[in-house]
């Protein structure tokens, strides 16, 4: 995923022949374009209710980045809570649910970001409700520590699936996401 071939004018071996009658530009030769990539984070907690379907169409609107998916089961500290499902081209064979709470939407998010390319676009699907490992509950003080790195490294929240989508098509096409809150982040 993420890499596609395209015809060039610019070339050392013509792959295209069949281009020089029918291209004005006589595009004959190829190159391979990659795209654009970045980090896409998922809260993957019982209150998103999101099915594998739903990954799925994250992960194919997204070719090129890294899609990393996060849940903390409460009382468990042998289930793992942050999981990697595509990294740039590279693709998970089956898609793990999640756990069913937060719990470790800090930890997720430092994770996402020390896995982002300089000036990649950075999306992050929540419902805007950040809870601690400790009882799944919510705490001001996370609360805005997130918001504090939201609008610090520039990251787009969308708030459910479609909206994701729409976010990846407008940078497949090249256009700069907005710093964003979702509803739950908001003050």
């Amino acid at each position: 995923l993420g890499r596609r071939r395209v015809a060039t004018d610019i070339g050392k071996a013509p792959r295209r022949i069949s281009r020089m009658l029918t291209d004005p530009d006589q595009r004959v030769f190829d190159k391979t374009i990659r795209g654009v990539g970045g980090v896409i984070l998922i809260d993957q907690s019982g209150s998103m209710q999101l099915d594998t379907d739903d990954l799925w169409q994250i992960i194919k609107a997204s070719p090129g980045c890294v899609v990393i998916g996060y849940s903390h089961q409460t009382g468990s500290s042998d289930e793992p809570n942050i999981w990697v499902l595509a990294d740039r081209g590279k693709v998970v064979k089956e898609v793990r649910r999640g756990n069913g709470g937060n719990g470790v939407d800090g930890p997720a998010l430092a994770l996402a970001l020390s896995m982002r390319r300089k000036s990649e676009p950075f999306i992050w699907l929540c419902d805007g409700y950040v809870t601690d490992g400790q009882g799944d509950q919510q705490r001001t003080e996370l609360t805005k520590q997130c918001i504090s790195i939201v609008q610090k490294h520039g990251i787009h929240m969308t708030y459910d699936v479609e909206e994701t989508v729409e976010a990846l098509k407008k940078v497949a096409r090249g256009d700069k996401l907005p710093t964003k809150l979702t509803r739950g982040l908001e003050y």
